[in-house]
């Protein structure tokens, strides 16, 4: 029998490959997906890390200079040589300086920041400073 007497047939070919093998290129994708979601996570926290520090930083340095400020204030109203009373909205001491203290003989254990003016004014009629 010759090739041309025998019918043609369709040939059929089937390539067979295993679950592994067929899911090796999405495996390597999602490994180098996780690996960049990673690296920007750590970049991410990275700059965070950064951002917090600076503002630390300068919280700091404000806090210090308010410090300053302070001290040069109480330097300033405590060598005056007269005395200084400063209230708030609410007729509560904020400021006094030991010179308004001296002169009309008062403790300084009643004048401190936070007392009212009339707390001040009954300590002085008591301590007869204020005859009004």
């Amino acid at each position: 029998i010759s090739a041309r007497a025998l019918p043609h047939f369709p040939i059929l070919m089937m390539a067979t490959t295993t679950r592994a093998a067929a899911l090796m290129d999405w495996r390597e994708q999602i490994g180098i997906l996780i690996s960049v979601a990673g690296a920007s996570a750590l970049a991410i926290a990275g700059v965070l890390i950064a951002v917090v520090r600076k503002l630390l930083e300068q919280h700091r340095a404000s806090r210090e200079r308010l410090t300053l400020e302070k001290l040069r204030l109480d330097r300033a109203v405590n060598n005056m040589t007269q005395g200084l009373l400063l209230f708030d909205a609410e007729q509560r001491l904020v400021v006094c300086n030991q010179r308004y203290i001296e002169m009309y003989g008062l403790s300084a254990d009643v004048v401190k920041p936070g007392c009212s003016f009339h707390d001040i004014i009954a300590h002085r009629k008591a301590t007869g400073s204020f005859t009004g």
